[in-house]
């Protein structure tokens, strides 16, 4: 049995509407050590006039010496209504209804319409009447196999989940279980088919007790079977009971306020909450779980359960091990008969007010043929790491981590050893120079200069260091057109982010030559020959932290953008993820590509981390230099634990969304607008993923960049135990 909810679980749950209906465990007034679900709903007084009634009247009172001008009026007999009290009824104290849910359900098996009698059933009866002891007397050294065949030969196929579940004896749940694993196969079906499926074959029994046993050990055979979907027998349970609870509401002809779709979600997501983590992967999560409670809900109210006569119980058996059709349940919703199950055709009505039309449905044409996996959703998606270029499978048994390997054609170790140099060393083959008047796109809130020489009274220049510059190309979508082009930039990768810049030709580039006779390359403006309105600033930036990779799809835009009979060089595509951006670039070969990947990936992985800085070697002596580097505020102990991090959040949110995934798969909604939401809510869920691969590819390869160049720098450190680094911060406390 489930645990009470704690009171403030309760109030914090609690949907904000005064007509939801509400569910609650309270003890069993039978049994102080068993729980009962029971539902309430507010009741509200009827409207009514203050005029209406001889209570409402109150005796006209005139003062005397006055007279009442209205009794000479012609229209004194008439009686104007006063204002309707609708709106006081509603602060009248809500009253719960009586009896609880179990009770409720007891009840609708009551009022069923009797079937025929069999000599089957007439035997049961007899046999129930003389006690249950009587006819459930288990034989020495018998198994749960071996009583079940023996029960299976005297009584109906119908009553033998009542009668093994009449009491709590142990032995004959072991036969229920041995009955389900027998004949009940859910591996492919929804919840609320196989609900509808066993309820069609197996009567409920008439107390609420053994009702709760019933519906606890067909939750838990359905779990069992549905392990890789990830559902626990607590969420199986307890949505078990609301759709028995639901279609009672709907098709009790007693009950004449039916429950609302959103009374039924909301109340029903609060009391999982309560069970599951709902709200661990933020509003998408719980937008898809509403989706998936709405299908129930549509699903069940479609048409109401029914069962099979006893008449029809001896050929149930054979049919369910053979898989072979069932006979067609009485009382169907359709025309009572059976008939030839046609496939699911889904339309939607092209008309003003965009109803929903499609061909009626019987689930139970579906049911009896066994070939519900009709009604299945076309789901397609693929668990593959979109950014991973190999072709080969992965492990299912491991499906993430088998797929986060770092690609070796985009990690060169030689590049990366390059690149820690020219970051924290005393020499650096290209600078950037720009005068501090136009150097505003150099900085930022995550930057700081490190001033080289303020005692010298030139002009005021910034610089920064130059990893990688070349030409890419992006692809660009023209405002207010679906049209897309490609677009060529001049760009330069430094180590305080990805400058793209339109014209090349503003700048120039000289050779200039330190102390130590090292030459290096200043790229600086033009200041001759400019045109007046162009200016030296990008286009646009890319901070650092941006992640470049190759996808699947990228294969297919280069056979797009390359011609198949041409032996030239191949131009190659590839994406930069930056913070708030995504887009396509292309460079015209395969040199090119990998040469840009390894820069900025190799870049963004060392960005954070306070890494010893030598002091450039500037050949610079009559202008002020300032040398503008990122902030690095973590040590490589805390970069490593923070990728560390990450890595395992994003591969638990994988996990959670693959498992919403297949149950999302096992699905079979009988209305078209049920199953286009459905395919709304799986679209959302595949940008998702996408996102999460993303995210832990990327971590997955700045972790595994930083671990080899951690080592580079102990082996550098090794080598060079007495040479003296400085740091960013110690050159600011100087």
């Amino acid at each position: 049995m489930l645990d009470a909810p704690s009171s403030s679980s309760e109030s914090s749950s609690k949907p904000a509407t005064p007509s939801n209906v509400k569910f609650t465990l309270a003890p069993d007034p039978d049994d102080e050590n068993e729980m009962i679900l029971t539902v309430s709903r507010p009741s509200y007084r009827r409207s009514h006039s203050m005029n209406d009634g001889s209570e409402d009247k109150e005796p006209s009172s005139v003062p005397s010496g006055r007279t009442d001008t209205t009794t000479d009026s012609p229209d004194s007999n008439k009686i104007s209504r006063q204002r309707s009290k609708t709106l006081n009824a509603l602060d009248e104290e809500r009253r719960e209804l009586s009896p609880g849910i179990l009770n409720s359900l007891t009840g609708f098996m009551r009022r069923r319409a009797p079937t025929s009698r069999t000599t089957s059933s007439s035997r049961l009866e007899e046999f129930v009447e003389q006690g249950l002891a009587e006819l459930l007397t288990v034989e020495d050294s018998e198994t749960p196999a071996q009583y079940l065949d023996r029960l299976l030969e005297n009584y109906p196929v119908t009553n033998i989940a009542s009668l093994l579940l009449s009491n709590e004896s142990e032995f004959f749940k072991q036969c229920m279980r041995e009955f389900l694993a027998r004949y009940f196969d859910f591996s492919q079906e929804p919840l609320d088919l196989s609900l509808r499926k066993f309820l069609m074959i197996n009567e409920l029994p008439k107390e609420t007790q053994q009702i709760d046993r019933v519906i606890y050990e067909f939750s838990r055979h359905y779990c069992a079977q549905h392990q890789d979907a990830g559902i626990n027998e607590d969420y199986c349970y307890i949505l078990t009971y609301s759709l028995i609870m639901l279609h009672t509401d709907r098709f009790n002809q007693n009950n004449k306020k039916k429950m609302a779709k959103y009374e039924f979600v909301d109340n029903l997501l609060a009391t999982l909450e309560q069970n599951e983590d709902w709200g661990k992967n933020g509003e998408l999560s719980k937008i898809s779980i509403k989706a998936v409670l709405e299908y129930y809900y549509d699903n069940v109210t479609y048409t109401p359960f029914t069962n099979i006569t006893k008449d029809q119980s001896d050929r149930i058996l054979e049919s369910l091990v053979n898989k072979t059709p069932l006979p067609y349940p009485s009382g169907s919703f359709l025309n009572g008969t059976a008939s030839t199950a046609a496939p699911v055709i889904m339309t939607r009505k092209r008309s003003s007010t965009f109803r929903w039309s499609s061909v009626s449905i019987d689930p139970y044409e579906y049911i009896i043929n066994h070939n519900a996996s009709e009604l299945k959703m076309d789901v397609p998606f693929d668990f593959k790491n979109p950014f991973l270029l190999s072709t080969a499978e992965y492990d299912p048994d491991d499906i993430i981590r088998s797929q986060i390997v770092p690609d070796e054609q985009y990690l060169d170790e030689r590049l990366l050893g390059n690149l820690l140099n020219t970051l924290k060393g005393s020499h650096c083959s290209m600078l950037l120079k720009v005068a501090k008047s136009k150097a505003a796109f150099l900085l930022g809130s995550r930057t700081e200069v490190i001033n080289y020489d303020c005692e010298a009274t030139g002009e005021e220049y910034l610089i920064t260091r130059i990893f990688k510059i070349g030409m890419l190309t992006r692809q660009e979508t023209k405002l207010l057109s679906n049209y897309k082009s490609w677009k060529r930039y001049f760009c330069v990768l430094t180590s305080v982010g990805l400058f793209f810049f339109k014209n090349v030709s503003l700048f120039k580039m000289k050779y200039v030559m330190n102390s130590k006779r090292e030459k290096t390359i200043v790229l600086e403006e033009k200041t001759s020959n400019t045109p007046i309105l162009e200016s030296p600033e990008p286009s646009f930036t890319i901070p650092n932290g941006a992640f470049a990779v190759r996808m699947r799809r990228n294969l297919y835009f280069d056979s797009l953008v390359n011609d198949s009979q041409s032996s030239q060089l191949q131009h190659c595509t590839f994406y930069i993820y930056g913070k708030h951006s995504k887009d396509v670039y292309m460079v015209d070969n395969q040199y090119e590509l990998v040469s840009w990947i390894n820069s900025i990936n190799c870049l963004s992985a060392l960005d954070p981390v306070n890494l010893p800085i030598e002091k450039l070697d500037l050949p610079f002596t009559d202008a002020s230099i300032g040398e503008v580097i990122n902030l690095r505020i973590l040590t490589a102990a805390e970069r490593l634990e923070k990728l560390n991090q990450a890595i395992e959040a994003s591969t638990k949110s994988l996990q959670d969304f693959f498992l919403m995934i297949r149950r999302v798969s096992l699905l079979t909604p009988f209305q078209a607008k049920t199953r286009e939401t459905l395919h709304s809510g799986v679209k959302l869920f595949a940008v998702k993923i996408e996102w999460t691969w993303f995210e832990l590819s990327r971590n997955s390869l700045f972790r595994h960049i930083f671990e080899c160049a951690y080592e580079q720098l102990e082996q550098q450190h090794s080598e060079s135990e007495d040479e003296e680094f400085v740091t960013a911060i110690d050159i600011l406390q100087e």
